[in-house]
């Protein structure tokens, strides 16, 4: 349902979460290997989530990756959008492009509750919540 850039993003500042503070950073490198990621996949998210002010940063011997304690209350949902660039839970399974509760695909109304409801969800979990 969401991608594998998604799931790193959120394993991310989950475990970020768990070291809230400017004093802890942690480099990309070091990330990378506790999250068993490849170092230039998750650069390529980190800056990703930088820009738009999910995570903060700070370059120089004594930088790396940290989460303030305003960054804590940013949604789940909130970041699988950013990453993904859309709602992925409001496409359709299927991929049809005219798939909707008027013109339903096969399977529309089998999942369209449950994707509303893991919407709803992941726009109440916040980033703090997950550690």
């Amino acid at each position: 349902m969401i991608s594998n850039a998604s799931k790193i993003a959120i394993k991310t500042l989950a475990y970020l979460a768990e070291q809230v503070g400017t004093d802890n950073k942690t480099r990309a490198q070091e990330l990378a290997k506790t999250l068993d990621v490849p170092k230039p996949y998750l650069s390529k998210i980190l800056q990703q989530l930088a820009a738009k002010g999910f995570v903060s940063s700070v370059k120089g011997p004594h930088g790396g990756f940290y989460l303030t304690h305003e960054q804590l209350d940013s949604t789940v949902m909130s970041v699988i959008i950013e990453v993904e660039g859309k709602d992925r839970f409001g496409l359709c399974m299927l991929s049809f492009e005219a798939c909707n509760n008027a013109q339903p695909c096969a399977i529309h109304h089998l999942v369209y509750k449950e994707k509303e409801a893991l919407r709803k969800q992941f726009g109440t979990i916040t980033i703090g919540a997950l550690n």
